[in-house]
């Protein structure tokens, strides 16, 4: 969800906010219509449910925002039965949120091989390292779930590991077993901000910005948007980026064109 936000809120090349309209037209600029029947992923088939544009956009929206709405449902859930002692039915809740989860899944890798086959929302997706936004958010989500599904499952319910440990400090296996998930979870959390940190570094969308400010200016040849963007652009960074940056060179193209226009142009 944070992805896919930070996608639909990241600047076209005009300085304009892009949004799920934006992203739908461009799916109509390109051609592309997500209405086949299915896509093929390597060895899979996946179905296909909405039609193109910003239908299709707003299809893939709502089926990966449903899932916080799931989750507080859920929890609501939780607490009902935890408080009612409704335990033969304390596992549902529990499942509900796994299919909700798969569903959001479905349409977020949906939403990005069809963004993969449009040009210009390609780039921005590589722009904004798509890829490790989308693992730094998703990895907390599944990495936890599935690891509730193995300590809480699997080893307490199935193979009743824990029960060995029944008695220590008055606990119970199941205590053991959450006790055990609690503390892990607080261990694993530490790890995925530090990846968090390195995924979204609070300059990157100075530099988007002040890239597509840049653009604009340019485009629209104004000395006193130009003058702006060029030092909008110095503050973010843009004439210090490495080599290995990606739009560095592009950047700096740009940069050095605005700079060239205000010597010249607007002396």
């Amino acid at each position: 969800m944070q992805f896919v936000l930070t996608f639909l809120g990241s600047r076209r090349a005009d300085g304009q906010m892009g949004g799920a309209q934006a992203v739908g037209e461009e799916f109509t600029v390109a051609q592309r219509k997500p209405n086949h029947d299915s896509i093929n992923v390597r060895l899979c088939r996946i179905p296909v449910l909405y039609p193109p544009g910003s239908a299709f956009v707003a299809g893939v929206l709502v089926g990966i925002l449903q899932y916080a709405i799931v989750m507080v449902a859920v929890l609501v859930a939780d607490i009902l039965i935890w408080s009612l002692k409704l335990d033969s039915i304390a596992k549902v809740p529990f499942f509900i949120k796994g299919v909700s989860c798969a569903w959001a899944m479905y349409n977020l890798v949906f939403f990005y091989y069809e963004a993969r086959q449009c040009p210009t929302l390609k780039e921005r997706l590589e722009q904004i390292h798509a890829e490790n936004k989308f693992l730094a958010v998703k990895m907390i989500i599944f990495f936890t779930f599935f690891q509730q599904v193995l300590l809480g499952t699997v080893l307490n319910d199935w193979l009743h590991f824990f029960d060995q440990f029944a008695g220590l400090a008055d606990l119970s296996g199941k205590q053991v077993a959450e006790g055990a998930q609690s503390f892990l979870l607080c261990v694993e959390m530490f790890f995925f901000s530090l990846w968090h940190v390195q995924a979204y570094p609070v300059d990157e969308f100075n530099k988007l910005d002040a890239a597509a400010s840049l653009s604009a200016a340019i485009s629209k040849e104004s000395r006193v948007d130009l003058k702006n963007a060029v030092t909008e652009a110095i503050a973010a960074g843009l004439e210090d980026l490495g080599s290995t940056e990606k739009q560095a060179d592009e950047w700096r193209r740009l940069l050095d064109l605005a700079r060239e226009m205000l010597d010249h142009k607007f002396p």
